[in-house]
């Protein structure tokens, strides 16, 4: 493939990529090839220092990733309607990848500030990389607070 032939493949699948809600997902999911790229692409991120401040976790076990929505809702003091809400989030879609964040904030040469830039790179390429299937980015600051962060930085989900 010559410059111009993968630059036009690059270009595609970055203006392909969309943003839509887990009940608008569907089958099939990607598979572990097309993961296998997707992680290609997030290690070419720019990454000062050669930190790797971004780990995508796979989400195999989603009965209990929805059990960890369900607990950070709880946390944040929704009622039950509100935790069964946050729950159905993690069974919904077809398939699901959390990116977890490694900030080291006592590193004297990368500030915390460009890690979170190599972890938004790396994320976006991830997605480029999947591009003409859909995803959802879904946030919530204090779940990153839930007792199960720990499962979830180990990969164990």
């Amino acid at each position: 493939m010559d410059f111009t032939q993968m630059h036009d493949s690059v270009l595609e699948r970055v203006t392909l990529r969309r943003s839509l809600g887990a009940k608008y997902l569907t089958t099939p999911a990607p598979t572990k090839e097309d993961y296998d790229e997707a992680l290609t692409w997030a290690i070419a991120a720019p990454d000062h220092c050669r930190l790797s401040p971004a780990r995508f976790v796979v989400i195999e076990e989603r009965q209990k990733f929805a059990d960890f929505f369900e607990a950070g809702a709880l946390a944040e003091g929704a009622d039950q309607e509100g935790a069964e809400r946050a729950r159905s989030k993690a069974l919904k879609a077809p398939a699901m990848v959390a990116v977890v964040a490694k900030i080291d904030e006592h590193n004297a040469r990368v500030p915390a500030y460009e890690q979170w830039m190599t972890v938004g790179a790396a994320t976006s390429n991830f997605l480029a990389a999947l591009a003409g299937r859909t995803h959802q980015k879904l946030s919530n600051e204090p779940r990153y607070r839930s007792p199960f962060i720990g499962d979830l930085t180990r990969g164990t989900f």
